[in-house]
């Protein structure tokens, strides 16, 4: 286990790349209409940008393989509810690509953002943004060691941990004792597509819902 470079940027984006050329309805109705070469490309110029800068506050952790040295899963920690840093410099913008089906997607944040800020309010925490592993190394509990890490490091700095689980991994956030806070769900029947996706806002250390 060891920390990200800025160097890393093309192989954490290339796990995340992973989940989109494979996706599941959500990620398909959302961001189907993407060319994967743009996608990929903005999710390594985003990456890149934010390991690059030492004022962004953020941690990201990486796990490899022994035997080859590539990097086949990370976890990324950002500070949430912090003072903006005051003279920043300027930072020119990331073109996003064509192709994003946007209505979903702004309902979607508008209700992930609000239960974000209903759980956690104005108090310093940190945003368990990601945690990804490569396909082929799944079950082999390196998300756990990588959860492990981010429990460890709000542990040390005495803040706690939010972050919203998708349905395929809440069952792996609650088997590691955290707790639920906020639901909300998106009717993609709304916007062209079928089901309902619905995410959970969880808490490490975990605390009752008010």
């Amino acid at each position: 286990m060891s920390p990200a470079t800025v160097d890393d940027a093309p192989a954490l984006a290339a796990i995340l790349i992973a989940d989109f050329l494979d996706p599941d309805p959500w990620t398909r109705l959302c961001y189907g209409g993407i060319d994967p070469a743009a996608r990929l490309a903005h999710l390594t110029a985003g990456l890149r940008e934010d390991l690059a800068s030492p004022e962004f506050p953020l941690a990201v952790q990486t796990m490899r393989d022994a035997d080859t040295g590539e990097i086949v899963a990370f976890a990324q920690l950002n500070d949430e509810n912090v003072p903006p840093i005051e003279n920043r410099a300027p930072v020119e913008p990331i073109t996003k690509p064509s192709g994003y089906n946007v209505p979903p997607i702004r309902d979607y944040f508008a209700k992930m953002s609000a239960a974000k800020k209903r759980a956690m309010g104005d108090a310093p925490y940190l945003h368990l943004v990601d945690v990804a592993t490569k396909k082929a190394y799944r079950r082999r509990g390196i998300g756990s060691a990588l959860m492990q890490w981010a429990m460890a490091e709000a542990s040390r700095r005495q803040l706690p941990i939010y972050a919203e689980a998708s349905p395929d991994g809440q069952a792996f956030y609650k088997h590691l004792g955290w707790g639920v806070l906020e639901t909300w769900s998106v009717d993609m029947g709304q916007y062209g597509g079928k089901g309902i996706y619905t995410e959970e806002g969880m808490t490490w250390p975990p605390k009752s819902r008010t």
